[in-house]
């Protein structure tokens, strides 16, 4: 698994994910002290400084996936019974 740094306006962390967004929820879910509503996080596999191919991701793009994801988990944990 690529290891990403995710970082906001107000801390880092680097964390193993499948993919961007994914750090972003791990980073989010499990180390950072809270959640930028209508903030940012930038994503890279390089280190914290800029980059320029950095991936900007939105918070309520972050929230939008996450809600998907708790469906999806809901929807299947219904299935399975």
């Amino acid at each position: 698994m690529p290891k990403y740094y995710v970082r906001d306006c107000y801390e880092g962390h680097v964390v193993d994910a499948e993919n961007p967004t994914e750090a972003v929820l791990k980073a989010v879910l499990h180390f950072f002290q809270g959640f930028v509503v209508n903030g940012t996080f930038i994503v890279s596999e390089q280190g914290f400084e800029p980059h320029p191919d950095d991936i900007i991701l939105e918070s309520n793009y972050i929230l939008d996936y996450l809600a998907k994801k708790i469906q999806e988990k809901k929807k299947k944990d219904q299935d399975d019974t």
